[in-house]
């Protein structure tokens, strides 16, 4: 079982929006805000983000395209990134943790992973 509140992921490839949602819903978790791609001259390109919630407060975000790393930071190779928040429930966060990696290959990392994503 995962102790951690939060976990982060990297992609190899990037599922449909849609195919996200469906395999989401019924782990009880349905969209709660998305956006769309954001290109902008002065700022990195942003791929467009989905945001999943559950009724006991479990959190998805899908980023459906590779992510562009701040200044200082550095991201292995990916095609979409992932975070889940843990609600009042162990059991949903780690269901959910555990069927989005079996579904599409992801290694989850800990808040204290993904801090080790930072150049010094």
């Amino acid at each position: 079982m995962m102790q951690t509140s939060t976990l982060e992921g990297f992609c190899q490839t990037c599922p449909d929006p849609q195919e996200v949602a469906a395999m989401l819903e019924p782990l009880g978790l349905s969209l709660q805000f998305q956006s769309a791609v954001s290109i902008s001259y002065s700022a990195p390109y942003l791929p467009a983000q989905y945001h999943y919630q559950g009724a006991q407060g479990t959190e998805v975000i899908f980023l459906a395209g590779k992510d562009t790393p701040e200044n200082g930071t550095r991201f292995p190779p990916h095609r979409s990134r992932w975070w889940i928040y843990r609600g009042a429930s162990h059991y949903a966060f780690n269901l959910v943790a555990q069927e989005i990696a079996a579904r599409w290959g992801i290694d989850w990392l800990d808040n204290q992973e993904s801090a080790q994503h930072s150049v010094a």
